[in-house]
């Protein structure tokens, strides 16, 4: 008898505690955001063929965990990176 009071209590106790589940935010996926001296400001950036033209419009243009590829060339352009600790 005294058994069966147990097993609906843990029941229970497992219903509550599992309805606590603790969720775990999954780090987001980074892009690769191209750069090359030949692009165009316009370009989204997402691939070589659509790299975009200024180190700065890269850099605006990126969130985090992003990575700016810059190819080589001559660019000619003030770069303002704020880091944010």
């Amino acid at each position: 008898m005294r058994n069966q009071k147990k097993i609906p209590l843990l029941l229970t106790f497992l219903i509550i505690l599992s309805s606590f589940a603790v969720v775990y935010a999954e780090e987001p996926a980074t892009k690769t955001i191209y750069v090359n001296p030949t692009g165009d400001y316009g370009n989204d950036g997402l691939t070589e063929a659509t790299a975009k033209q200024h180190i700065q419009n890269a850099i605006d243009t990126a969130q985090d965990n992003d990575i700016i590829q810059v190819s080589s060339g001559t660019y000619k352009e003030n770069i303002k990176i704020q880091i944010l600790i």
